[in-house]
């Protein structure tokens, strides 16, 4: 799939019925089922997956690559990964725009609880 922009994103969340997925995710249970809801993923494979929990809440799963030292001076990568539960839209969106912008910082900061 290609490129699609932030309003796209914003339409989707808002549009689509999620109330049908969550209810068979509960019924199938989180050990069986992949949680319902939305990955937007970068150019340098940051994963921001949105899983709507009903009214006006969202759970997020962030996954992106964390640059490290090694003896100061040896740069490497792994991925990391952080989750926030039971978040309430307007936390969502901003999320989305600091994903949108690059702003990993700003999403960390976001999903930890800031801002």
């Amino acid at each position: 799939m290609g490129r699609i922009g932030r309003n796209a994103v914003l339409r989707v969340l808002e549009d689509f019925d999620w109330s049908d997925q969550i209810v068979r995710e509960r019924e199938l249970g989180r050990d069986e089922s992949c949680p319902a809801g939305l990955g937007l993923i970068q150019e340098n494979d940051h994963l921001l997956h949105l899983m709507p929990r009903g009214g006006d809440r969202f759970d997020v799963y962030y996954r992106y690559q964390n640059s490290k030292k090694f003896m100061g001076f040896l740069r490497f990568h792994i991925q990391a990964t952080e989750e926030s539960f039971d978040l309430r839209e307007g936390v969502v969106r901003r999320m989305i725009d600091a994903h949108y912008c690059g702003d990993h910082e700003k999403l960390l900061e976001l999903l930890r609880g800031g801002g």
